[in-house]
């Protein structure tokens, strides 16, 4: 099937829409047919500046006037985290794929309704979770799938930021920004579960601020401890502790241990170790190109091919595991994760 056109609609201008913008541009057709804001205040020349597919976007009041006037293939949702959620919904009840920002809801309720609505449109919605399409963590996910550190048994993810000089002020305000783990540690616990392929059973964590009294409900640092099917275990740090002069902005990885050696997939430095019990010294495995996951998901829309239930259900698994996790670290318990809910409802 030839694509003729590919009609791109945005809502938000806060996250990774560029990231997103860039790796769609290529694609033939590829055209950005109009952006409205998530909430007062968004800056619409975000999205003419980023690289995108489009030199002119046409600028919309209502979410609901962009989707019914340029009816999108795919929309891409890039806003405050409170209004992913509403702006997915509309965008699913439109007949649209989504790619959007994590994660997907603020809470059980909301993340549940707005599945029912996926479930029933069937439209496939693709989290942002970059980590995963990086050659480290690609890396990784073939090394484990082909057994070459026989059966995993501990992980442990991390994910660390500069706090920067421009964080908005409703990072201080939990309504809006939902808490440091589902927004950062649904990356950690991506990586757990995309490379390790093991499913969550429980999660527990701690979190808190010490540094940022003036964005009270913003954690700047947290612990993650999970329980994995088959017996393993897991963990994940977060925080938002970097030095300013590290070269870096993210400092991004996980260490897998298996029944027969261990890897190590550094995503900063670009690198994946691995020592089994063969190996006199640690060696570097060949990394593959960085995957393309939003071009890769939005040529499957186009060409109609079939999302299954379990892929159509992976963000909504994760959003609810950082959920579960958040939760867990407020009240200071252990929270189990069904998984297998979400495939079935």
């Amino acid at each position: 099937m030839t694509m003729k056109s590919i009609r791109i609609a945005g809502i938000g201008s806060y996250g990774h829409y560029p990231a997103v913008l860039r790796e769609l541009a290529p694609l033939p057709g590829c055209r950005l047919t109009g952006w409205a804001p998530a909430v007062d205040g968004d800056v619409p020349a975000g999205w003419q500046v980023a690289g995108g597919p489009s030199d002119e976007v046409r600028v919309y009041d209502q979410v609901e006037s962009l989707l019914a006037d340029t009816t999108p293939d795919v929309v891409i949702v890039s806003a405050r985290l409170d209004r992913i959620a509403p702006s997915v919904r509309l965008a699913a009840e439109a007949g649209c794929a989504v790619i959007c920002e994590k994660p997907l809801a603020l809470s059980t309720r909301e993340l549940d309704e707005l599945y029912a609505v996926v479930k029933r449109k069937q439209v496939p919605v693709c989290a942002m979770l970059s980590m995963r399409a990086t050659p480290p963590i690609q890396a990784a996910r073939d090394a484990v799938q082909a057994g070459l550190i026989g059966t995993p048994v501990l992980l442990n993810s991390w994910k660390s930021y500069k706090w920067g000089d421009h964080r908005p002020e409703w990072y201080g305000q939990r309504a809006y920004y939902g808490g440091t783990i589902p927004w950062v540690g649904i990356h950690a616990l991506d990586m757990i579960r995309f490379t390790s392929g093991l499913a969550f059973k429980r999660v527990g964590g701690m979190h808190g601020n010490v540094h940022r009294p003036e964005r009270p409900e913003c954690e700047d640092h947290a612990t993650l401890m999970l329980e994995l099917t088959g017996g393993a275990h897991a963990t994940a740090q977060l925080d938002y502790y970097r030095p300013p002069t590290a070269q870096a902005h993210g400092e991004h990885g996980i260490r897998i241990v298996g029944t027969e050696g261990e890897l190590y997939a550094d995503v900063t430095r670009g690198t994946c170790q691995v020592q089994v019990a063969a190996d006199a010294e640690p060696r570097l495995l060949p990394l593959p190109p960085k995957a393309l996951l939003y071009r890769s998901f939005t040529e499957k829309w186009l060409h109609r091919e079939t999302f299954t239930s379990a892929e159509i259900a992976e963000p909504f698994v994760l959003t609810a595991a950082a959920l579960r996790a958040r939760d867990a670290a407020d009240r200071g318990v252990l929270l189990p994760v069904d998984e297998e809910r979400w495939v079935g409802v």
